[in-house]
């Protein structure tokens, strides 16, 4: 029995240790599959159609850049365009006014060289008279010179008077186109105004003219 019971025992050893080895032998049915998350390998050597750079770097979204509006000027409150409209009739004064003072100075400097002309003028003919009555003793003589003097001297305040209304009449073609320009610019400021819109810098009187 004991025999038995031996033989008995070293089948069960046998029967075990060979689903031992079968069980070794043979592939995991259990294995975890790959998970679907993990990145592909590429080969080392593999040829690519995109620059290494732009297979590493994150793909960015579009971004929309905000381009200019339409229009770029700001909208004006009432009360900045009464403003405005204030201060642009006040500059158009100023404007004329100073249009109306170099007018002045220059007529005044007009009138200053005339005086010296004058004066240079009478200056030069007495110097003449006094040669003339040293050569000429006579009465009726001298008095001839004298007369064709006061004609000269005459002819000669005339030209100065003639002078004087031409600078005038300059001035005032002058002053007439500053007006009508200043009619034209105020009546473009006014319309832009009136659309609630900051009128341009052109409208403006520049310094210097």
């Amino acid at each position: 029995m004991k025999q038995v019971h031996f033989i008995d025992l070293a089948v069960i050893g046998i029967v075990y240790i060979s689903g031992m080895i079968c069980t070794l032998g043979s592939p995991a049915v259990a294995t975890e599959a790959p998970s679907k998350h993990v990145l592909a390998t590429v080969p080392k050597d593999a040829p690519t159609d995109r620059p290494a750079a732009a297979q590493v770097s994150p793909v960015a979204p579009e971004v929309q850049l905000a381009g200019p509006t339409p229009r770029s000027l700001p909208s004006l409150t009432p009360l900045q365009s009464k403003q405005l409209s204030k201060e642009f009739v006040q500059a158009l004064r100023t404007e004329l006014k100073a249009l109306e003072h170099r007018q002045r100075f220059e007529f005044k400097e007009l009138r200053a060289s005339q005086s010296a002309r004058l004066k240079e003028w009478q200056k030069q003919q007495n110097v003449e008279r006094r040669k003339y009555f040293i050569e000429n003793p006579h009465g009726p003589d001298r008095r001839a010179y004298v007369q064709d003097l006061m004609r000269r001297r005459k002819a000669f305040i005339a030209m100065m008077k003639s002078e004087e209304k031409q600078r005038v009449q300059e001035q005032l073609v002058r002053a007439q186109a500053l007006k009508n320009d200043q009619v034209s610019r105020l009546k473009e400021f006014e319309e832009a105004l009136k659309k609630n819109e900051v009128p341009p810098n052109r409208l403006w009187p520049q310094p210097g003219h």
